[in-house]
């Protein structure tokens, strides 16, 4: 099953929208969104759940040890001199 059902076509013959378009566009209804708002607010819902799915997916890490380590990599190819932002790796001047 595809993460985001907006962009799958449903089969011109069934009549119907995908049951769950319907289940999704309905709870918005169900809190009190206005058709026209809820027809604005589901693709964004949509494209934002998607996007989130995706960079899960394709995250170079899956935990916390692995984070710091990616991030000190990344970290390294910055001279701790070049940008005044940057925090020093070591306290050798005031």
């Amino acid at each position: 099953m595809p993460i985001c059902t907006a962009n799958v076509p449903t089969p011109p013959d069934t009549g119907d929208q995908d049951p769950l378009t319907r289940l999704k566009i309905g709870s918005l209804r169900a809190v009190g969104f206005e058709m026209a708002m809820a027809a604005h607010i589901y693709p964004l819902l949509d494209s934002y759940i998607y996007g989130f799915a995706m960079t899960q997916m394709n995250l170079p890490f899956e935990n916390t040890k692995e984070v710091t380590e990616v991030a000190q990599s990344m970290l390294q190819a910055f001279p701790s001199t070049s940008s005044p932002i940057w925090p020093r790796s070591s306290p050798s001047t005031p």
